[in-house]
């Protein structure tokens, strides 16, 4: 029994669809022949949970769906900025959701972004947009997982334990490390990737504020490292001069 409720845990904070009906199946089960195991009650908040998962991933398939429908209405109709917005939306679901939208899958809607707006005088524009997000997709794994760590933590531990300030204290470290004051689109992503954690997330009674800081400690910190190296640019302009 507690194998299985643990199995269903990961199984929805992955979001992993089939393995929590595979879970949920086995525990009605195992409700049927030892009810005083799994009760009713029980195993009614364990298969809600599981259409709580089944109902976001369906919205967020949708997401995906549109936002590749608008990225290529935008590149057909020579928008490489609009286009390049969806992009990033899409790209930071990648890499939340890897399952939902993998890798060929992304690059698809990349190069048939490209292909959209083939003719169109931004055709280079939109092309260098493109490679610069694939760009940042690629440095954005390091960083990407020490957002998402800081927000699972967010979800599950009191914001006065130790390993809060752990998981706080490796994603600054980390965005420090990037320098993202050297591009903006990296910075846009991180806060695109924030926003979508923070949307799938269902933290705990009393956790919703916790997530409202979460979003802004990753658009505080991101401000500072800004902010930060304008300063030293500064200074060094000013050696220079």
């Amino acid at each position: 029994m507690r194998k299985l409720v643990v199995d269903l845990s990961e199984a929805l904070k992955s979001g992993d669809e089939d393995a929590a009906r595979t879970v949920c199946t086995q525990l009605r089960t195992l409700h049927g022949r030892r009810s005083e195991i799994v009760s009713a009650a029980d195993l009614e908040r364990y298969e809600q949970r599981t259409e709580k998962l089944r109902a976001r991933l369906e919205e967020l398939r949708s997401q995906i769906d549109t936002m590749a429908r608008d990225a290529l209405a935008a590149a057909r109709r020579g928008d490489p900025e609009a286009a390049a917005k969806s992009v990033r939306r899409l790209s930071a679901i990648h890499v939340a959701h890897p399952r939902l939208l993998d890798e060929p899958g992304l690059e698809r809607i990349r190069q048939d972004i490209v292909v959209a707006n083939e003719g169109h005088e931004d055709g280079l524009m939109t092309r260098r947009l493109i490679e610069r997000e694939r760009a940042v997709a690629a440095k954005m794994k390091r960083l990407a997982a020490a957002v998402n760590d800081f927000h699972r933590t967010v979800c599950t531990v009191p914001e006065t334990s130790a390993e809060f300030r752990r998981a706080e204290e490796v994603y600054l470290q980390v965005l420090q490390e990037v320098r993202l004051h050297e591009e903006d689109w990296l910075a846009e992503f991180v806060l695109e990737l924030a926003d979508v954690l923070a949307e799938w997330s269902v933290p705990p009674p009393g956790a919703e504020q916790q997530i409202d800081r979460f979003l802004e400690k990753v658009r505080g910190g991101i401000e500072q490292i800004h902010k930060k190296m304008g300063d030293i640019d500064s200074k060094r302009g000013g050696v220079k001069g």
